[in-house]
């Protein structure tokens, strides 16, 4: 076998398993809550489109027209069920909480009622700070949402969350219209 074959081979399986285990159309709200488990509530901000086909998913990977806010709260299991830095994904259409992060509440806000938000929540943080996460490249928009609730919690920052997050096909293959969005 060439060189080039094996190069493409190599590609093509990178390719796949970088897409094998995505999540997808975690974010319906389960309103459900394990003992000891820990809740960080996210505003949102993002300029992609809306998705109100497709259960769980909120936001496409397309451009949208203008800024959209949301207000997203993620429980994150017990300190004692999961590995600190990693998210333990949903794997069933209702997850465990005690053993899986899941979604309890996933509310679309108007400009308004976000920055009403932001001001309240801004006003209870210690010293007034806001830990802004920006994803990068390749990411769907849940998995910003659960990788920067991760964050908070495992940061332990007394700070006020806030996601921005731009349009992202968050496939592989789609790296200039990633490049182009963010541009």
């Amino acid at each position: 076998m060439g060189r080039g074959r094996i190069f493409l081979a190599a590609l093509f399986a990178l390719a796949f398993s970088a897409c094998a285990s995505r999540p997808h159309g975690t974010l319906i709200p389960t309103h459900q809550l394990a003992s000891g488990a820990s809740i960080v509530d996210l505003l949102v901000v993002t300029t992609r489109e809306p998705d109100p086909l497709e259960p769980g998913v909120m936001f496409s990977g397309e451009r949208g027209r203008g800024v959209h806010f949301a207000d997203i709260a993620v429980s994150i299991p017990p300190d004692a069920s999961r590995v600190i830095g990693a998210v333990q994904w949903p794997q069933a259409p209702t997850p465990d909480p005690a053993t899986q992060f899941t979604t309890v509440h996933a509310d679309v806000l108007s400009r308004e009622a976000a920055l009403a938000a932001f001001n309240a929540r801004i006003r209870k943080t210690p010293k007034r700070q806001v830990l802004l996460f920006v994803h990068g490249y390749n990411t769907r928009f849940e998995e910003a949402v659960y990788r920067f609730a991760q964050i908070v919690h495992d940061s332990g920052a007394d700070v006020t969350p806030v996601l921005f997050t731009w349009p992202s096909r968050g496939r592989l293959l789609q790296y200039g219209y990633d490049h182009e969005s963010a541009s």
